[in-house]
């Protein structure tokens, strides 16, 4: 699933789930006040803010990007994510053999280990990204989600 974010301006922004929810996540910690107007950001509604937020959500973001607390953000998060234990297979059930499928190693999600890594681990943030989205914010003239 992707967020298919649609300046008023006529500009674009694509972003995947995967690193959406980071993203806005990022956004909501730095500007609460500002994302708060975007009423359903995490889904691809038409949500989005108008000319005024959107500028001033982007510059926002490019502040704390050219200061370095973009990239210690980054930092931070991935920490925090190798620091969380692996957990049991949520496919297979820790079995490490996943019902009604035939796969030779056992579990693909698993590898058949029965184990592995926290779904918070499959979503992404990158500070370079983020700057991306601020460039697209401050041109858009507001945006919608789709």
């Amino acid at each position: 699933m992707g967020m298919d974010v649609m300046g008023k301006s006529g500009n674009y922004f694509r972003s995947n789930v995967w690193y959406w929810r980071p993203l806005w996540n990022y956004c909501e910690t730095i500007a609460s006040e500002i994302t708060a107007l975007a009423e359903n950001a995490y889904s691809n509604d038409g949500s989005g803010l108008d000319a005024d937020a959107s500028y001033q959500l982007g510059t926002k973001i490019l502040e704390e990007y050219e200061a370095g607390r973009t990239a210690e953000y980054q930092w931070e998060y991935e920490a925090h994510l190798a620091s969380l234990p692996d957990e049991e297979c949520i496919f297979c059930k820790g079995s490490g053999v996943r019902e009604n499928m035939a796969l030779p190693d056992g579990c693909n999600a698993c590898s058949g280990k029965g184990i592995g890594r926290p779904w918070a681990c499959n979503y992404y943030f990158d500070a370079d990204f983020a700057k991306e989205f601020a460039e697209f914010l401050k041109a858009s003239e507001g945006f919608e989600i789709w």
